[in-house]
């Protein structure tokens, strides 16, 4: 059984909506949206400038974009950054020393705040004894 041979269909008889696909319509508007966001002012920046929190390193001849304190080392004959896990286990054990050292003074604090809070309520007392026992008794 053959098939009848497809309809020609003039495209001024299809209505805009039907003749674009909705995928292309939004890879079209994702393509000008990324143009106006920042695809004319990417090429402005300076890549060295852009991100104050990483820097460009150069070891022996390779250049690398990454953090200030990221190390970079040669390892099996490899020269790169450390691993993020290892860069990420110092900075966890900065910070833990930082917090002891917090918490250490914190609980100094909190010593010198209860010797004052007990010398305020000695000196209450004393005071309250004293007017006691200058006031006649009624």
């Amino acid at each position: 059984m053959r098939r009848p041979p497809p309809r020609k269909i003039r495209l001024s008889s299809v209505p805009w909506s039907a003749r674009v696909k909705p995928r292309s319509l939004a890879a079209a508007l994702g393509v000008v949206a990324i143009a106006l966001a920042g695809g004319t002012t990417a090429g402005a920046k300076d890549p060295e400038t852009a991100d104050p929190v990483t820097v460009k390193k150069t070891e022996s001849g390779l250049h690398f974009q990454v953090p200030a304190d990221w190390p970079i080392e040669k390892r099996g004959g490899v020269m790169a950054p450390i691993p993020i896990e290892e860069y990420l286990s110092r900075k966890f054990k900065g910070i833990e020393t930082q917090i002891q050292a917090l918490e250490q003074r914190l609980n100094g604090l909190d010593v010198r705040q209860r010797a004052l809070e007990e010398a305020v309520t000695q000196e209450r007392q004393a005071r309250r004894a004293a007017e006691n026992a200058s006031s006649p008794p009624q």
